[in-house]
């Protein structure tokens, strides 16, 4: 644990005396300090920072959040490995109670949070209902009477008191919303791409991946499909036999623990993750000779032996992949949203497709920021300029530089290019007497005069 002064940034504290990773920490309105450890500690500090109380966690070994009641008397826990919620002392983390969890079943309730006035207890995490994430809140700081409250359709991930009553919250969808002092749900800003979460066998891409389909909604509801080089999004698509699943077994290749686990193994012998890092999704290469795990934090590529070849960061929770049928290229996609294309030797990411969930509006982009899009999709991306520390960053939609960035003519190169790495050129002759290497007659451009068929 490390603490700073804001003021200026140095640091006045810490303590390094922690068995494994720090997960949260909460101050006091006097300046107490309590934090949570994967050591399955709760360590509480006085306002010095030094340390006051260390104890052991009763309800789960991996605590997550921790927060102190508005007098600073009470510290609720929750679990990331249980669904039970402690309450604890305040002043020496001793046991005091537990709220009644009935009919939590196997959800947790890892996010916590008293009301601004003490007398609610909240608690949130991937406990649901029918595809609904709830947010079960207690009377009497914890010790009354449970209600469950109306959330969001994936885990809560923070809870926060408002002055006026009830809390705001934010989920994984990503989304956020407000509950008001009755438990009413008054403001819901929900997912705007696509959640491609539990899409195993619908997941599907084309043999050269110039055509993917995906789903709007969980486990393959809302299917769609896209195709990079006419740009065209169809939904409800017929079944396609060209289309293919990723290969997730093979001769000699016995993949386990890929699906929602840490601790994936090839034949046997552990595939390496970072700490705390899940496995989601694994597409074996045509050759057998080559697999892509994804994971929470990155896409790996190993070979036969389990040998990694390369490792790249991701944007966000890898949720699915596949690899084209030309041993080329892998497509993935994400919890932000987005579809992305990765040439397979090295890792390189080639391009990436946002769709919005309206149905309507996309846009694809390279790495180079580059783009394509439908009507009114342009300002689904742009750039992010920092203006401190202590100040809100200013967005700059990309439509603001349409002139220099919105190139088709350059997306469909590289999607060219992600389909046929290695293309043989075709040599065509315009009325400018210019020759230029082009895929095929029908996509000939001309440098200078830019006619298409000479």
């Amino acid at each position: 644990m490390r603490l700073y002064r804001t003021q200026d940034y140095t640091q006045v504290a810490s303590d390094k005396e922690y068995g494994d990773c720090g997960i949260r920490a909460d101050f006091d309105a006097t300046g107490r300090l309590v934090t949570t450890s994967w050591d399955g500690f709760i360590r509480l500090y006085d306002r010095d920072w030094r340390l006051q109380a260390k104890r052991k966690a009763l309800g789960g070994t991996r605590p997550i959040a921790a927060a102190f009641s508005p007098d600073g008397t009470r510290i609720a826990v929750g679990f990331e490995d249980s669904a039970r919620v402690d309450v604890l002392s305040g002043q020496d983390l001793s046991p005091l109670y537990a709220p009644d969890i009935t009919g939590v079943g196997n959800g947790t309730l890892h996010s916590v949070c008293w009301s601004a006035d003490g007398q609610w207890l909240y608690a949130g995490g991937n406990y649901s209902v029918q595809s609904t994430n709830l947010i079960r809140r207690w009377a009497e700081g914890g010790k009354g009477a449970a209600s469950n409250l109306l959330a969001a359709q994936n885990s809560i991930t923070h809870i926060v008191p408002l002055t006026a009553g009830g809390v705001v919250f934010g989920a994984f969808e990503p989304s956020f919303g407000v509950l008001d002092a009755t438990g009413k749900r008054r403001l819901f800003q929900g997912l705007t791409g696509a959640d491609f979460r539990d899409n195993w066998q619908g997941f599907r891409i084309a043999y050269d991946s110039a055509t993917v389909q995906f789903s709007y909604e969980r486990a393959g509801k809302s299917p769609a499909r896209f195709a990079l080089h006419d740009r065209v999004l169809v939904l409800q698509p017929t079944e396609d036999p060209v289309l293919t699943l990723p290969v997730t077994s093979a001769s000699g290749l016995h993949i386990t623990g890929w699906k929602e686990n840490e601790t994936p193994a090839l034949n046997g012998k552990p595939l390496k993750l970072w700490p705390y890092e899940r496995a989601r999704s694994v597409a074996i290469a045509p050759d057998h000779q080559r697999f892509i795990l994804a994971a929470n934090w990155s896409l790996r590529l190993f070979d036969r032996q389990g040998v990694e070849q390369w490792r790249k960061p991701v944007p966000g929770y890898s949720r699915t992949v596949n690899i084209a049928g030309n041993g080329q290229v892998a497509v993935a996609t994400f919890n932000d949203g987005t579809l992305r294309w990765y040439r397979l030797r090295d890792g390189k990411e080639l391009l990436a497709f946002f769709p919005h969930n309206d149905r309507k509006r996309w846009v694809l982009w390279t790495p180079t920021s580059y783009y394509d899009a439908s009507p009114g999709a342009e300002d689904l991306i742009g750039w992010y300029v920092n203006r401190g520390r202590d100040a809100a960053a200013d967005l700059f939609p990309a439509a603001r530089f349409r002139s220099t960035f919105f190139r088709p003519d350059v997306l469909e190169d590289q999607a060219w290019g992600v389909t046929a790495p290695s293309p043989k050129p075709w040599w065509k002759g315009c009325m400018a007497r210019q020759t230029i290497p082009v895929r095929d007659a029908s996509r000939s451009r001309c440098s200078i005069c830019t006619c298409r068929s000479g």
